[in-house]
C-alpha cells in the first residue's frame, strides 16, 4: 500500500468520504475526484483479479455471476456498438480492454467488427478466447501499436491505479483518426453523495478512483475530465457515466456534449438523436401531445410547441421548443421546474441547466401518489432526473412516500404548486334556496372522480335535493344514463365547463361541494383543488379519503370511505338537517383555505429555498 497524490490532478489535499473493507476513499478537493487513499500497487491489484472467485462469488468487491448478467448487459452493449457505428460506419478493428469473457467482442463480432481484446484474469481470458475464436491476452505489451480503429473500456477505468498513464498508453494502439470510448460510474450519483456508506460502486480494491459529475459539465463543475482529454489528444474520445452524461471529444479538441441515451433506446430515435462527425446532437422542435386541464373540465390546449415525432404521445414525453431555456443570460440560482421526474421536459431542463447553468440549483415538482408501473425506459428518465435534482417538492405528503420507495433520498417537502387566488376566490352573498338542498361537483367527468356514487347518494336523499354538475368528460353520456335508471334527471343540472372567475357566483348558490374521487391501480386524489376553492368561498366540503382528500381538507369538512354511496348519504344527510354544522363546516373551511392561498404557497416555496440554498 502507498499513499499518494489525486490520480488525476495530482493535487495532495483531500477529504474522507467513506470506508470499505479496510480502504479509504477521499475526494479531492481541487478536482473532486474521489479515489483510495492508501492506493493498491499494480502488483497488489494484479493479483487480486487472478482469484477465480472475483467473476463468480466474490459479492462484495466482484461479481455474484458475471456470465448471468448477459442478458441485461446485452441492451448496453448493442447500443454502444451502435454509437461506434454511427462514428466509424465502416467498422474496423475493435480493442476492447477487460474484457472479461468476451461477451462484449462477440456481440461486436456479429456485426462485422474484427475483434481484440485483453483481459487481466488469466481463467477470463482463457473463457473470451473460446467464445470467440480468437487469441485474448492479459497484458496490452502482447499488442501491436497503431492497430485499431477503436479502444473500448466499459467499467474498466476506474480500477486504474493511474487512469490517466493507462489511457495514454492505450491511445498508442488507436489509428489517426480512431476512437476511444469508454465508461465510467458518476461519483456524483445522488447516493454516492448522500448515502457513500449504502454506494454499491464503492467496491474496494477493484475501485480505485470515480470522476464526479453533478450539476454541469466543463468549468469548475467537471474539471476532473480534462486530463483524460489530453491522454488522447489527437484522437475522438467518448466518456459514458454510468447513467448520467455522454462526453464526446472531438480529434481537434472540440467537445460536445448529448443526454446519455444509453438507457433510451426508444426515446432516442423518437427524438432524431444522431451523430455529425462524432458529435451528437438534439433537434430543437418537440411537441406535447396531449392536453393539460384549464377551465372546469375543459381541455386546454397544448403549449407552444411543434411536433416533431409521432411516437411521442402523453405529457410526460413532451420537451419544450428551446434548448438553452435562456439560462446562459439569466444565470439563475435556482432553476424550479414544475414537471415530472419520469417526463422527458425534466431531463431536458436538467441538461440545460448541465451546460448552460451549472452552478444553479434544480428543484423538480411531483403530483404522483401511487407508484404505479412503468416501462423501464420511463424508470431511467426519473432516476437519471431525480439524481440531478437537488430538491423535488411534491403536492402531497404520499408523493414523498412513492419517491422513496423508487429510491429518491434528497430534500422533499409538501408544497402544493398551485394556490388559491383569494382576489377570485372569496366568500360572496349567499342565495341559497330555503326549500332546496343543493350539492356541486366541478371538474372532470372520469369514472375515478366517482360520480356515479354521488348520483345514487342524490337517489337516497331524495325529494327536495338537487345536483350541480359542473364540467365535461367522456363519462357524461354514462352518467346521464344512469341518472335516468335512479329516476333523477330532473334534478340533476348539468353546467358546462366554466372559467374560474364564473365559479364563486356558481358557488354561492350551493349548500355544500362533494368530491367523491376513488382510487384506481393507478391514480389516486393528489389534491382536490375545487374543495379548496370551494372553502375560499365559505362553501361546506365533503370529501371522499382518496389520495390527498384529507390531508387538503383536514378538520374543516367531512370525510367518507371512498366507494361508500350509504356512507356518503348518510353525511350529506347530516348536513341537510344541520344548518349549525354546515355553519361551522364553512367557518373551519374558510380559516384552512388560507393555508392554500397564493401568497402562503409563495411563502412556503421562499422559505424552502432560503433553508437548502446553502447546503445543496
Amino acid at each position: 500500500m502507498r499513499r499518494q497524490s489525486c490520480p488525476i490532478c495530482g493535487a495532495a489535499d483531500s477529504l474522507p468520504v467513506t470506508s470499505r473493507r479496510g480502504y479509504q476513499y477521499v475526494r479531492c478537493i481541487a478536482c473532486r475526484t474521489v479515489y483510495v487513499d492508501p492506493m493498491p500497487t499494480p502488483g497488489e491489484v494484479a493479483v487480486f483479479y487472478q482469484n477465480p472467485t472475483y467473476f463468480a462469488g466474490d459479492v462484495e468487491a466482484g461479481y455474484r455471476d458475471y456470465a448471468a448478467m448477459h442478458k441485461a448487459l446485452a441492451p448496453h452493449f448493442r447500443r454502444r456498438l451502435r454509437i461506434l457505428a454511427e462514428s466509424l460506419p465502416q467498422r474496423g478493428r475493435l480493442l476492447d480492454v477487460g474484457c472479461a469473457d468476451g461477451y462484449f467482442l462477440q456481440l461486436a463480432q456479429a456485426e462485422g467488427w474484427e475483434v481484440a481484446g485483453v483481459e487481466i484474469s488469466e481463467p477470463m481470458a482463457r473463457e473470451a478466447s473460446k467464445r470467440l475464436g480468437v487469441p485474448v491476452v492479459t497484458s496490452v505489451d502482447k499488442l501491436p501499436p497503431g492497430a485499431y480503429d477503436a479502444v473500448t473500456l466499459w467499467e474498466v477505468a476506474e480500477h486504474f491505479p493511474d487512469p490517466v498513464a493507462q489511457l495514454q498508453r492505450l491511445a498508442a494502439f488507436l489509428r489517426p483518426g480512431g476512437i476511444l470510448m469508454l465508461s465510467t460510474p458518476n461519483a456524483g450519483h445522488w447516493q454516492a453523495l448522500r448515502e457513500p456508506e449504502a454506494w454499491n460502486a464503492y467496491r474496494p480494491p477493484a475501485h480505485l478512483h470515480f470522476l464526479l459529475c453533478r450539476g454541469g459539465c466543463g468549468g469548475s463543475r467537471l474539471p476532473s475530465p480534462a486530463p483524460w482529454r489530453m491522454a488522447v489528444p489527437d484522437h475522438g474520445c467518448w466518456l459514458c457515466f454510468s447513467g448520467g452524461l455522454s462526453v464526446f471529444w472531438g480529434g481537434r479538441g472540440r467537445r460536445s456534449f448529448t443526454p446519455e441515451m444509453t438507457f433510451l433506446p426508444h426515446w432516442r430515435r423518437s427524438l432524431g438523436v444522431h451523430s455529425d462527425s462524432g458529435a451528437p446532437h438534439c433537434p430543437l422542435p418537440c411537441a406535447l401531445y396531449g392536453a393539460q386541464i384549464g377551465d372546469y373540465g375543459r381541455p386546454a390546449g397544448p403549449r407552444s410547441m411543434a411536433g416533431a415525432s409521432g411516437l411521442l404521445r402523453g405529457s410526460n414525453r413532451a420537451l419544450y421548443r428551446t434548448f438553452s431555456f435562456g439560462l446562459r443570460v439569466a444565470r439563475p440560482h435556482i432553476i424550479h421546474a414544475e414537471e415530472e421526474p419520469d417526463s422527458l421536459a425534466a431531463l431536458q431542463i436538467a441538461f440545460a441547466r448541465r451546460l448552460f447553468a451549472p452552478q444553479a440549483k434544480l428543484i423538480l415538482h411531483t403530483w404522483q401518489n401511487v407508484n404505479r408501473p412503468k416501462r423501464w425506459y420511463v424508470r431511467e428518465v426519473a432516476w437519471i432526473s431525480m439524481r440531478e435534482a437537488n430538491a423535488i417538492l411534491c403536492a402531497n405528503s404520499e408523493a414523498i412516500r412513492v419517491l422513496r420507495e423508487i429510491g429518491y433520498q434528497g430534500p422533499a417537502e409538501v408544497i402544493p404548486p398551485i394556490g388559491v387566488d383569494t382576489r377570485v376566490f372569496r366568500p360572496l352573498e349567499r342565495q341559497l334556496d330555503p326549500g332546496v338542498f343543493r350539492i356541486a361537483y366541478a371538474g372532470r367527468f372520469v369514472p375515478e372522480k366517482g360520480l356515479d356514487l354521488l348520483l345514487q347518494a342524490v337517489a337516497r336523499l331524495g325529494p327536495g335535493v338537487e345536483l350541480w354538475l359542473i364540467g365535461d368528460g367522456p363519462q357524461r353520456a354514462a352518467l346521464q344514463s344512469l341518472a335516468r335508471g335512479l329516476g333523477i334527471s330532473e334534478r340533476i343540472r348539468w353546467v358546462p365547463p366554466v372559467s374560474p372567475e364564473q365559479m364563486p357566483e356558481l358557488l354561492a348558490q350551493v349548500n355544500v361541494v362533494v368530491l367523491p374521487s376513488r382510487t384506481t391501480p393507478v391514480w389516486k386524489e393528489q389534491f382536490g383543488r375545487i374543495l379548496v376553492e370551494a372553502m375560499a368561498c365559505g362553501v361546506p366540503v365533503v370529501g371522499s379519503d382518496s389520495g390527498a382528500i384529507p390531508e387538503v381538507v383536514g378538520d374543516a369538512g367531512l370525510i367518507f370511505p371512498e366507494g361508500n354511496a350509504e356512507a356518503l348519504t348518510r353525511l350529506l344527510e347530516r348536513l341537510r338537517r344541520s344548518p349549525e354544522l354546515q355553519a361551522r363546516c364553512a367557518e373551519r373551511g374558510l380559516a384552512r383555505s388560507k393555508l392554500y392561498t397564493q401568497e402562503a404557497i409563495a411563502e412556503q416555496t421562499v422559505a424552502f429555498y432560503q433553508k437548502w440554498a446553502s447546503p445543496f
